[in-house]
């Protein structure tokens, strides 16, 4: 009876020119159909918006009809780090830094500090067992939850600055594995952190010519990272409008010459940024070599004077620290003073 009737209505619709509604569910459970996906990343597994990835929908069909819709951004890939150099003071100006550093650190973010250098003032530290330890590191930045990866300046070999005693840098190596801050696996090393390869230099050894181990480590470690970033770690200035200045001119002289050759073979436009120390001040100079970035930061307890030629983006004579923020391949760095007010900020994306 009911298919009599059916076919009735049909035949009636068909006299009137009517017909079923269009999209009408015509059988199944579910009426739904999905799309596969497809996705190619980068050597370090995420993707940027030129990767060139392309997806499809997730299975469901989107509201426009069309079976697909706009896919969310990737997630960036963030790191934020304090970079700060020469602080080993233990006085009221280190405390003051790092004040500033726990300021901005709690409202921004930081992952890790990179130390650079003459970490404990005068003369280095004797042992593993040395009160410097705790009262001009573990003291200052004991509010501080993250690792500080640390490397060797002149004062931490003696001799006032001018000495050369290994066994006092050997203990510095040996307390990384007495503190759950302080970083430092040798004099010269390297370490990932996110999506950055960190290289720690002894600057020394290449600055008094003892670095031909340090020399043949180096490019090999360098071109194993297969991090987005590279950024090497020292003390002493490649390029500096502070007193020591410029590779192959420190201290009015000619000193440093075959520093600034090993660099200039090495680490020109082969890192993406040198952070250094030496000179007590904040110095962001234009770089000599295309795609690598110099940055002075040795104003972690000292000050001293700048007055050199060299072209800057920013320098100043204050005390202070800069923080970094990498999102990518965007590098954000912006120094901060001793009482955590804003002095200058700049943006580059790595290998522009």
């Amino acid at each position: 009876m009911h298919a009599i009737l059916t076919l009735a209505l049909l035949a009636a619709c068909g006299e009137q020119g009517l017909a079923p509604v269009a999209g009408a569910p015509q059988g199944g459970d579910d009426a739904t159909t999905g799309g596969g996906t497809t996705s190619g990343s980068g050597d370090d597994g995420t993707t940027d918006g030129t990767s060139g990835d392309t997806q499809g929908d997730s299975g469901t069909a989107s509201g426009d009809g069309t079976g697909g819709g706009d896919e969310p951004a990737p997630t960036p890939v963030i790191t934020r780090f304090v970079a700060l150099g020469d602080a080993g003071t233990g006085d009221d100006k280190q405390l003051r830094v790092a004040r500033a550093i726990e300021q901005v650190c709690a409202a921004k973010g930081c992952d890790f500090a990179v130390y650079l250098g003459d970490n404990f003032y005068s003369d280095g530290v004797t042992s593993v067992d040395d009160q410097k330890f705790e009262d001009v590191f573990e003291t200052p930045y004991a509010s501080l939850g993250f690792t500080f990866h640390a490397v060797l300046g002149n004062h931490d070999y003696g001799g006032n600055g001018g000495g050369w005693d290994p066994a006092r840098t050997d203990a510095q190596v040996a307390y990384t594995d007495h503190s759950q801050k302080w970083s430092m696996p040798d004099q010269y090393y390297s370490v990932e952190e996110g999506q950055v390869t960190l290289l720690g230099l002894d600057t020394n050894a290449l600055a008094w010519e003892r670095g031909a181990d340090q020399k043949a480590w180096f490019p090999g470690a360098r071109d194993a990272a297969r991090t987005r970033w590279k950024i090497a770690l020292g003390h002493h200035t490649f390029v500096s409008n502070g007193p020591h200045g410029n590779a192959a001119n420190w201290d009015g002289g000619n000193g440093g010459s075959d520093f600034r050759d090993f660099f200039q073979s090495e680490l020109c436009g082969k890192v993406d940024v040198y952070f250094g120390g030496h000179d007590h001040s904040l110095q962001w100079p234009e770089s000599p070599c295309a795609g690598t970035e110099f940055i002075v930061s040795g104003a972690g307890g000292k000050t001293s004077n700048l007055g050199g030629s060299n072209a800057a983006w920013f320098e100043s004579a204050q005390l202070g620290f800069m923080w970094v923020e990498l999102v990518d391949d965007q590098f954000t760095g912006i120094f901060y003073d001793e009482n955590g007010g804003e002095l200058y900020r700049r943006t580059f994306t790595r290998g522009t």
